[in-house]
């Protein structure tokens, strides 16, 4: 039976793809008319056109499928995109689930958001069960992530057949769409363009790894079960001095307190629609993203490659695709 994949062109969709094809599973795409298929290039799938807001294309693309993974969505912490960004987060995914269980679907891999549950107060890893205490960052990335969030477990409550998957931060190679991601803070930096970092840390997963916990997800995973699906818990400052080592360049970078982090920011939103870092991204760079991912690798044997060499792979990737030198 066919898979359905949302956001199949996308940076984790399109690697989801891959997975799912590697193991022989037949899959369909939904992607707009106009969507940028270069991440899909040569591979051997279905191709459903439509909008995720508009719910008639996602019913039609649903139907016939065994299963959905619902992948879509924007990583956008601009202050001045957030209708958009509203939209494609929660009315979107609400159509998405609509139209997986008018469909019939026996399993929904929902790629949920690591700000829908929580970060650890003390900075210590946290797992599936963190208390929710981010209601305090009101901006829409955050606020279409938590609502969309509520509605999957209502809908959960009323026999959905979900599965979550959070994945961390996810860098890799294979990304033609920077957003508002770790990636676009890598570019930045590897083109000498980011001269400072903050004080906090995250945790970064290759994004092959995270597809994979998806399509393990689909055919392991518990229905009702949260899935943490991440990598490495490292420090901004780490991070950058390991990827200067990976790209055989100068780490050329200065620590900045939170107070002028939040002040760059607000100078380089207006300035830029996709800045290395704008405001909402320096309000999240003070705290330590920490994860534990123990729950997917028992449950369902996520095994996260080592750091370095997702970062060497990365530097590579951009190299040969002509966006460092």
């Amino acid at each position: 039976m066919t898979i359905l994949v949302t956001g199949a062109n996308g940076f984790i969709g399109s690697h989801i793809v891959r997975s799912l094809l590697k193991r022989d599973h037949q899959v369909r795409v939904f992607v707009r008319p106009d969507a940028n298929m270069r991440n899909l290039d040569g591979l051997n799938v279905e191709i459903a056109h439509g909008d995720l807001l508009k719910p008639g294309s996602v019913i039609d693309a649903a139907i016939g499928c065994k299963a959905v993974i619902h992948t879509a969505g924007v990583i956008n912490t601009h202050p001045f995109d957030g209708w958009h960004t509203w939209e494609i987060n929660f009315v979107g995914a609400t159509n998405v689930f609509t139209a997986a269980a008018l469909a019939k679907a026996e399993k929904v891999i929902y790629t949920a958001s690591i700000f829908a549950l929580g970060v650890s107060p003390d900075g210590r890893p946290a797992d599936e069960n963190v208390a929710d205490n981010l209601g305090h960052l009101r901006f829409a990335y955050i606020a279409s992530r938590r609502a969309a969030q509520a509605k999957a477990e209502r809908l959960l409550a009323g026999g959905l057949p979900l599965v979550f998957i959070y994945p961390t931060y996810c860098v890799g190679p294979g990304v033609h769409d920077f957003g508002a991601s770790p990636q676009r803070q890598i570019l930045a930096f590897l083109r000498g363009r980011l001269p400072f970092y903050a004080s906090g840390g995250m945790n970064l997963v290759d994004v092959r790894d995270a597809a994979d916990a998806h399509v393990l997800a689909l055919e392991r995973g518990e229905v009702g079960s949260k899935y943490l699906v991440g990598g490495e818990d490292i420090t901004l400052r780490d991070l950058f001095k390991r990827l200067s080592k990976a790209a055989d360049r100068p780490m050329i970078m200065l620590p900045v307190p939170r107070a002028a982090m939040m002040a760059g920011g607000w100078v380089m939103q207006w300035f830029s629609r996709k800045p290395p870092m704008d405001a909402n991204t320096a309000r999240l760079m003070r705290y330590r993203w920490y994860y534990d991912s123990g729950q997917a690798k028992r449950d369902l044997g996520h095994a996260p490659r080592p750091l370095d060499e997702t970062l060497r792979d990365t530097v590579a990737w951009l190299r040969e695709n002509h966006y460092i030198r």
